[in-house]
């Protein structure tokens, strides 16, 4: 109340507009402060009256907007789902993360919006996930959001993230994504010559490993003078850096240096993510080949450079992996194929000595005499 009564007679009927009000500071100096619901407090530092303050207040009503209340009950999975997309964990996801599970977040509250997330138990958990068994990576991502959704919600609301852990992980189909082999690498390559969009786009996607994510961002701005591709990663928005392989430099050398992104539509205008990978599939479908994603590529590159002998550091530098354990799994692979490779190079020659040996194998009973009395007995090699 003694600060108040500090306040002039001129500031304290003076009518300021609406959620600003004045108050003395620990200096005792009149400030002005613009306070609302919702919003974030902001103190103005231009006098009030002037142009420079009316652009604060402007910018305190069009930057700052009233937060409005929530449509769900308090402890509702809705209002869990919303404050969880407010926060600094949910901020912290790249932008196609968030995009994916903003969508997988929206389809699970069409059901469960209003009903309190404490009563959800892992039996719940493990029906609603087995509803999309027939889609074992839709019901992975739907475990792995929520699973950080309870672990986010234990810190704010006291949830228990062992309701989501504690349910079985769907077992994922081998294989995913078609691996394009070499013959339908040479065959897209017949079809379209160096210097078209198309090849670009391949030799894109095979010679650097990139996801669509990011190949449709790529330009000149992202290519030094090195010889290295340097970019940031949607996924994981993470800097990433790649050596231009020299097929790559060849067709890069054809793509005029005006245009800034290395593939344009004919239009001449920048490719979304999924027009790039639509246009993609089109060219592919032209080569004559059934089969085949920009991803697909990516996987082929894995293959090439695990038969290659790369280790597993050395393939996830490439690809950008952040667990070893994706990149072990084509090495594992092309481990498995050069031993069964061998194995049957083995088997060869195994075959071709006991052809020999059928033929010119001594006796080993002839000349026993040196041996003393050895009389073969049924069920064992010899006895004397």
């Amino acid at each position: 109340m003694g600060r108040r009564s500090k306040m002039t007679r001129s500031a304290s009927s003076r009518r300021y507009p609406k959620w600003v009000s004045c108050y003395i500071d620990n200096r005792g100096q009149e400030r002005l402060r613009f306070r609302r619901t919702g919003s974030p407090t902001h103190h103005f530092k231009a006098a009030f009256g002037t142009p420079a303050f009316e652009t604060e207040y402007r910018v305190c009503l069009e930057e700052l907007p009233l937060s409005a209340p929530s449509p769900f009950p308090p402890g509702s999975i809705g209002e869990l789902f919303q404050s969880y997309q407010q926060s600094t964990r949910f901020g912290q996801l790249g932008l196609t993360t968030q995009r994916k599970y903003a969508r997988i977040l929206a389809e699970f509250s069409d059901r469960w919006a209003f009903r309190l997330a404490k009563t959800i138990t892992s039996k719940h958990m493990d029906a609603i996930i087995a509803e999309k068994i027939d889609r074992p990576a839709a019901a992975a991502e739907l475990r792995k959001c929520l699973k950080g959704v309870w672990k986010w919600g234990r810190k704010f609301s006291g949830l228990d993230p062992a309701v989501v852990t504690d349910t079985d992980s769907p077992r994922l189909r081998k294989g995913g994504f078609y691996t394009w082999k070499p013959s339908d690498i040479q065959k897209f390559r017949d079809r379209w010559p160096l210097g078209s969009q198309p090849r670009l786009m391949l030799e894109l996607a095979l010679h650097s490993g990139l996801r669509r994510s990011d190949l449709h961002d790529l330009g000149w701005q992202n290519l030094g003078p090195d010889g290295w591709l340097d970019f940031d990663m949607q996924k994981g928005d993470r800097p990433h850096s790649v050596p231009v392989h020299r097929d790559l430099m060849s067709a890069l050398d054809l793509v005029s240096r005006d245009q800034r992104y290395f593939v344009e539509s004919a239009r001449g205008t920048h490719y979304t993510a999924e027009a790039y990978s639509n246009a993609f599939r089109k060219f592919r479908k032209e080569a004559g080949l059934e089969r085949g994603s920009l991803h697909g590529l990516r996987k082929s590159l894995a293959v090439s450079l695990a038969h290659g002998g790369a280790t597993d550091p050395e393939g996830m530098t490439v690809l950008g992996h952040q667990n070893a354990r994706t990149f072990g799994e084509y090495r594992r692979e092309a481990e498995r194929e050069k031993l069964a490779s061998a194995a049957m190079d083995k088997l060869e020659i195994g075959e071709q000595l006991g052809d020999a040996r059928q033929t010119s194998r001594p006796n080993r009973w002839k000349g026993k005499e040196k041996w003393g009395k050895m009389v073969p007995r049924k069920g064992t090699e010899y006895c004397r």
